[in-house]
């Protein structure tokens, strides 16, 4: 397998399993906390609260590689003796 291949499935698969843990957390939220000002005053809600920080904080590296470095890597290669 290419690495171009590997990439390509890799960043699929990512994006599906983003995409099912926003919808879980989500019913989850919606489970556990019956209205958002109890988010700072439950132990689950405060928990809740640095899960999605840290979500936040892997989702720019996360963005960045999705949006800048994979469609560098996967762009066609010039032809040789083409200056660019």
């Amino acid at each position: 397998a290419s690495a171009r291949g590997i990439v390509a499935r890799f960043s699929a698969l990512a994006l599906v399993c983003v995409q099912v843990l926003i919808v879980t957390g989500m019913y989850q939220a919606w489970a556990h906390v019956e209205r958002p000002a109890l988010l700072t005053r439950t132990s689950y809600g405060q928990a809740l609260l640095v899960k999605l920080g840290l979500f936040a904080l892997m989702a720019i590296p996360a963005g960045l590689n999705r949006f800048v470095i994979k469609p560098r890597f996967l762009a066609p290669e010039p032809a040789d003796g083409v200056a660019g």
